[in-house]
């Protein structure tokens, strides 16, 4: 059956496209719904995640490709897990280089990340990579962000995983042709007094394209529970954006980690029908913090960007 294409959009009517190439992590992240996933643990407010773990098919990849093509304006590679876990990650990415009407964003912990792998995003002309730290000083990085990292030369480290985190980021930035890059700090509970001395350091170290953020810890519709976390409005309509999990299936939410909300699934109809269908449309009037449906019951903060801390290179 010929699988319907979805009709070419002005850029002011284009999406926000997040895609997940796995849901699979390597990092125990405290702030992470993950870490009680493999903890077997509940959720703090007791919203489930419990979504089968797996890998995006080329199959699936290449169709959300053409219908991104089509209608997306930013693809971000991120959801709900770590991307480079992928065996065709360097693959994809080389992919999307082809792209003619969306730019591409990606985020990584950094724990796989080599220099073939910076030269791949060089030549693929990312728009933006985001890597996620959360720490300056090892202890507290240890803390906040656990978990199995490799140096650059593929190596596990049994010493300080934070030194080897900073060593592929100095060599990052040392490169003159590297992307545009955002250094992402989560505030919580796990890295107190951090923030500061992170902007300090990296900023002598970014460049004029680069930059650096410091946020709040997100409650990923409810399942994380820390007292940093404050209560925001849902947007994810406004901006209009939708996120793709790795079997293609479609929800509204980038924090519907569960994908509770979806409303159908690209390998069935296509990226412009799902979201303007009458699902997506009774979902519209569902959907919001607080609102009596999953994920939105116990979410309290949203996309929450109120007060975050942006500081660019120069």
């Amino acid at each position: 059956m010929m699988l319907a294409t979805s009709p070419f959009l002005d850029h002011a009517k284009r999406l926000i496209v997040g895609l997940e190439f796995t849901n699979a992590c390597n990092f125990r992240c405290p702030i992470c719904p993950q870490s009680y996933r493999y903890k077997k643990q509940a959720q703090p407010a007791g919203a489930a995640y419990d979504r089968k773990i797996g890998n995006v098919s080329k199959l699936v990849f290449e169709r959300i490709f053409q219908e991104c093509e089509q209608v997306a304006k930013i693809v971000e590679l991120n959801f709900f897990g770590e991307q480079m876990l992928h065996p065709r990650y360097q693959e994809f990415i080389q992919r999307f280089a082809q792209r003619k009407h969306f730019q591409v964003v990606t985020n990584t912990n950094m724990s796989l990340l080599n220099a073939d792998v910076m030269q791949d995003w060089i030549a693929a002309k990312l728009d933006q990579v985001r890597l996620s730290i959360d720490a300056i000083d090892s202890d507290a990085f240890d803390i906040a962000r656990p978990g199995k990292v490799k140096d650059l030369k593929g190596d596990p480290v049994k010493g300080d995983r934070l030194v080897a985190i900073h060593e592929k980021m100095h060599l990052w930035f040392s490169m003159p042709d590297h992307r545009p890059t955002r250094l992402v700090f989560v505030e919580s509970q796990y890295n107190p007094n951090q923030s500061k001395r992170f902007i300090e350091y990296w900023k002598q170290h970014i460049g004029v394209n680069d930059e650096i953020i410091v946020k709040p810890v997100l409650s990923y519709g409810g399942k994380i529970a820390d007292p940093s976390i404050t209560s925001g409005k849902c947007n994810v309509w406004d901006i209009k954006m939708c996120q793709l999990d790795w079997q293609g299936n479609v929800s509204p939410c980038n924090l519907d980690v569960n994908m509770d909300l979806s409303m159908g699934n690209v390998m069935k109809d296509s990226l412009f029908n799902i979201y303007h269908s009458d699902k997506a449309q009774t979902l519209r009037g569902k959907t919001g913090c607080g609102n009596d449906i999953q994920p939105c019951k116990t979410c309290t903060d949203s996309n929450f960007w109120e007060g975050i801390i942006k500081v660019k290179g120069s």
